[in-house]
């Protein structure tokens, strides 16, 4: 590839350009969300969407898939091409035939979306909202399993490819951690309600709660119950609670003590798409970068 320009006389062009055009390349990886990674959830999830494009299935799909049916949309796959481009993103051609390879081997015929599936009937018949299916514990336990398997997966993305960076960004330098939240569920749309008409979406304020280097990271969540149990958001005793999150974390990362901040994060939770994983880590990952001016 060749760049041209005009000459400014500027000292340390050169490394600046050296910036640029990592920058630029960076940005079009996190935008495909196409790092290569040996995470098992994120595998799982690409291979999930591999199977629904193989049996012409929408994204509301949850049914398991014919591993036949993988195969039989993989074949006319060049295994030379590098990337298999996917709903929202691209996966790395050997690894989908290699991991679609082993789970035949390994005697499994069905491809199964590896979330928590809806618990109740669709009584709009894919007209409402994404999360009608999902009772409220259903909800908790897909949150949960989304947002424990992004712990690990966004773990193991900066561990393969932001080693020196690892230091500077906010969630990497936090972890492990425990992922604490307050979710709070939406209801399903009535019968005869448009979904529009119905807008109960699915919230949830978390936080992370660092652990002593060397623990394993962890996810709590519990469904929030009323008002009343939470202190609202910039009162005194927010306030206090926060600056002791910030106490504690930087007593347990002191080194990063000069920067790092802690951070409680609100808004709906985004997990009923067929393929949550990736776009909550790849957000994760952007965040921090952008941080550190890499974004």
């Amino acid at each position: 590839m060749q760049r041209s320009g005009v000459w400014s006389d500027e000292r340390g062009w050169a490394w600046r350009w050296s910036l640029e055009l990592l920058r630029d390349d960076l940005k079009s990886e996190l935008a495909t969300r196409s790092f290569r990674t040996d995470d098992e959830a994120l595998v799982g999830e690409a291979i999930w969407l591999v199977a629904l494009e193989a049996a012409g299935r929408g994204s509301l799909s949850h049914d398991p898939i014919a591993i036949e049916t993988v195969e039989a949309g993989l074949a006319g796959i060049d295994p030379s091409r590098p990337l298999i481009q996917l709903r929202d993103r691209y996966a790395h051609t050997e690894q989908v035939l290699a991991r679609v390879r082993e789970l035949r081997e390994s005697g499994v015929t069905e491809i199964s979306s590896p979330w928590p599936a809806p618990d109740e009937p669709d009584t709009h018949a894919g007209a409402g909202w994404i999360w009608d299916p999902y009772s409220p514990e259903q909800q908790r336990r897909r949150v949960e399993a989304v947002y424990a398997a992004a712990l690990r997966a966004y773990a193991s993305l900066v561990d393969a490819w932001f080693p020196r960076l690892k230091r500077r960004m906010r969630v990497a330098t936090t972890l492990p951690a425990t992922l604490c939240g307050e979710f709070t569920p939406a209801t399903p749309t009535p019968p005869g309600v448009k979904p529009l008409q119905h807008m109960d979406m699915p919230a949830m304020s978390w936080y992370l709660d660092p652990l002593p280097e060397g623990a394993p990271s962890e996810v709590q969540i519990t469904i929030r119950t009323g008002e009343s149990e939470r202190a609202p958001r910039g009162s005194d005793e927010w306030r206090t609670r926060l600056e002791e999150r910030q106490q504690k974390l930087i007593a347990l990362r002191p080194e990063a003590a000069g920067w790092i901040s802690t951070v409680e994060t609100h808004g709906v939770a985004d997990v009923f798409q067929a393929a949550p994983l990736a776009p909550l880590v790849y957000e994760w990952l952007k965040s921090d970068l952008a941080a550190i001016k890499w974004q």
